[in-house]
Formats: C-alpha cells, sequence, structure tokens
C-alpha cells in the first residue's frame, strides 16, 4: 500500500503502513492470550490476557 486510506473507521484509533507483522492467539479452558508480532525482528509489540472466571457453584 503507498498510501494510507483517507476514511477509516471511528473504532480505528491507529494505524501503521510501514511495519508488518501477524497475531498469536493461544487458549485453553482458563486463559487466552493475544500477542502481535512485528515480523521484521520478531519482537511481540502488543499483547493481552483475559482469565475466565470460575462460576459459583460450578465445576
Amino acid at each position: 500500500m503507498s498510501k494510507p486510506p483517507t476514511h477509516t473507521a471511528s473504532w480505528n484509533t491507529v494505524s501503521d503502513y510501514e511495519h508488518f507483522g501477524y497475531s498469536m492467539l493461544e487458549a485453553n479452558r482458563t486463559t487466552l492470550v493475544w500477542k502481535y508480532i512485528l515480523s521484521s525482528d520478531q519482537s511481540v509489540q502488543d499483547e493481552f490476557v483475559m482469565y475466565k472466571s470460575e462460576e459459583r457453584g460450578s465445576r
């Protein structure tokens, strides 16, 4: 892409058209981990973790 688009969605606060990467998603029964990894050097640029809370009365 030579030029960034002129119109973006209202929820989009940041765009970067020079650095590219990919997402990694890891999940199990209690945890979800998302990472954005920069392709050029494999560094983690963004990450979040979500934990499932245990419901009362469930096993």
